[in-house]
């Protein structure tokens, strides 16, 4: 985790492994992955995980794809070599510490969704989008009518007609309609029970099998993270 300041607080904003972790505890649907620390057996850990696979260096930056903190890797050795060459990266000031080894995701499509506090209105937003996998702030520039974006209180909550709502708008219907309203009802209850700023996939993945948080963000006030 990693501590930032905002406005007159501080808040904390998890590595994407921490934020799965979390995901995993409220039955959000994950890629198989492992961890890798710098002080683990890189062949070790390596030898029973299927590949190809994802390599995904946890470091809190903006964007890892465009530091090449995150590469695919075909063979395990390659794994192994990509996973020591991440180890001894520091871009804007941060060593990579841990790497997560992901199963690669067969991608039929990739979405956006998170819910997000307004701490000024003191309301929260879920926020959603066809256009996943892009930094969100892009696509409200680029292309401001794709992102969907509706307001709740703390007190109704992300009731099932509004996950229904923005379920049917990002054009799920059947299994994936009601798939997609649990994953957002369950975002809903992680901002909730861990008092959370934001909680964010992006991609959520539409792959053969069903929906797939592929990454995750989550960002904490210090005073919710140590309660």
């Amino acid at each position: 985790m990693i501590f930032f300041k905002e406005g007159k607080g501080c808040n904390i904003r998890l590595l994407e492994y921490e934020s799965k972790e979390i995901f995993r505890d409220y039955s959000i649907p994950l890629a198989d992955n492992i961890l890798i620390t710098k002080t683990d057996n890189i062949e070790e850990k390596l030898e029973n995980f299927e590949f190809p696979a994802i390599i995904k260096s946890q470091i809190a930056i903006g964007s890892r794809k465009k530091a090449r903190l995150i590469k695919i890797a075909q063979p395990r050795d390659v794994a192994n070599s990509l996973c020591k060459e991440f180890f001894e990266r520091v871009v804007a000031g941060f060593t990579v510490e841990a790497i997560l080894i992901e199963e690669l995701a067969e991608i039929q499509h990739e979405y956006y969704c998170s819910i997000a506090l307004d701490a000024s209105r003191i309301q929260f937003f879920v926020i959603a989008s066809k256009e996943g996998g892009i930094d969100i702030e892009e696509v409200s520039k680029s292309n401001p009518e794709a992102i969907i974006k509706e307001s709740f209180s703390f007190r109704e909550g992300l009731t099932e007609e509004l996950s229904g709502k923005v379920a049917k708008q990002l054009g799920f219907r059947g299994d994936l309609y009601n798939s997609a309203k649990y994953i957002l009802k369950k975002l809903w209850k992680i901002t909730k029970e861990r008092e959370a700023q934001l909680v964010e996939i992006n991609p959520l993945v539409l792959t053969p099998s069903g929906l797939v948080a592929v990454d995750g963000k989550m960002i904490l006030d210090d005073d919710s993270a140590f309660r």
